[in-house]
């Protein structure tokens, strides 16, 4: 049941990536067609010139004439965006609270084609290497639809040890890698420990054991 769904395999599966397709199209679709249009309705200046418009509002109250300066400076205070017309007053604040989802979904967005990038492109290779040996990448344990194994490098491991910290307990594990070109010769050197992976070109070696 596990294999026929392929539920083993989950987020690599075409169905998978046709539920992430649809709920980035629906961000996509909330985004132009809700969000942009409000913020830019937010950003204009409507002046409401009649009592007919005012009756639309929920919250309304009347001022002496003498206290509408003092309201706009009270506004300004408050950090609102205040616009005089004549003898009209328009007050706006909350802006970044409009801009705020748009950036959200924005930033869904790019995790969603990062993950799928990397669940279609990506691969994990595992090795058991001695020291002194040269390895290349070919134990696939997991791998995209996409994937593509680089072959023209190598790597040899120059040497391992271990540290021990007081008691005798171990205290990390060390591995000399050198990364090699197709000639063999040496492009780059590192001492690579737990936390501490060897990267070059996307690849990235961990010590797992």
């Amino acid at each position: 049941f596990i294999t026929s769904l392929n539920l083993n395999t989950l987020y690599s599966n075409i169905w998978f990536f046709g539920i992430v397709g649809f709920f980035a199209s629906s961000l996509l679709a909330c985004t132009y067609t809700t969000q942009i249009p409000a913020l830019k309705k937010f950003r204009l200046w409507e002046f409401i010139t009649n009592f007919k418009s005012l009756r639309k509002f929920q919250l309304k109250r009347q001022l002496p004439r003498n206290l509408a300066s003092t309201s706009v400076y009270q506004l300004y205070g408050k950090n609102y965006h205040v616009f005089r017309q004549g003898k009209k007053n328009y007050a706006y604040s909350g802006l970044l609270g409009r801009v705020g989802p748009i950036l959200v979904h924005f930033s869904i967005l790019f995790v969603l084609f990062g993950s799928a990038c990397g669940a279609l492109g990506g691969y994990t290779v595992q090795e058991i290497v001695p020291r002194g040996e040269i390895f290349h990448l070919q134990n696939l344990v997991k791998s995209g639809n996409l994937t593509k194994v680089i072959q023209n490098f190598s790597w040899r491991i120059n040497d391992f040890w271990v540290t021990y910290s007081d008691g005798s307990k171990i205290d990390q594990f060390y591995s000399d890698i050198s990364l090699l070109n197709s000639q063999g010769e040496e492009i780059k050197r590192k001492t690579i420990f737990v936390n501490e992976p060897f990267v070059y070109k996307g690849i990235t070696i961990y010590q797992t054991d």
